[in-house]
């Protein structure tokens, strides 16, 4: 099963990311055809996005699939270094969408596997900044709670109640 998993991982992302790079290409020299047509480059601009998102969802189930197919054991992680490196991960995005991005003076040390960590949180803070409209403001935080640590982001728009037990289903 682990070989399997580990071969689907490859095959995902290999196989879509290739096709993916040429669409990539493509709407980059779009691009600068387009020169100054504010229609067509809105158009160029969606496509590159949504060819942005594609290849950032190839690589979470390339991820997920490679985590799967091999686990790692936990060790202590100082939060602040993890969080940090999903931040990393996001620039680009923080940068464009003029998000503000507000985090605690320090973090706790936690047990834990940090790439699986700061992939969570890079996907939490992803859906902030895209919830979030023009210049999101996006709060990561976390408290003790019953003998644990409880990590959480807040984009600042609140969710019925009714939605909260279905947002992390799929299709949400």
């Amino acid at each position: 099963l682990r070989g399997d998993l580990l071969t689907v991982a490859t095959r995902v992302s290999h196989d879509l990311r290739t096709p993916l790079g040429g669409i990539l290409s493509t709407a980059e020299a779009l691009r600068e055809v387009a020169g100054e047509n504010a229609a067509t480059r809105s158009l160029i601009a969606a496509l590159l996005n949504s060819a942005e998102d594609l290849g950032r969802m190839i690589k979470e189930v390339s991820f997920v699939l490679k985590a799967t197919a091999n686990p790692q054991p936990k060790e202590m992680l100082k939060m602040e270094g993890v969080f940090a490196f999903a931040l990393q991960r996001l620039e680009i995005r923080i940068v464009r969408s003029g998000a503000t991005i507000k985090q605690p003076a320090s973090w706790p040390q936690v047990y834990g596997v940090a790439p699986w960590v700061e992939t969570i949180w890079a996907v939490l803070l992803g859906f902030a900044l895209q919830r979030g409209g023009d210049s999101p403001k996006v709060e990561a935080g976390w408290r003790d709670g019953a003998g644990e640590k409880i990590f959480w982001v807040r984009d600042g728009i609140d969710l019925p109640e009714e939605q909260r037990a279905e947002m992390f289903q799929p299709f949400d």
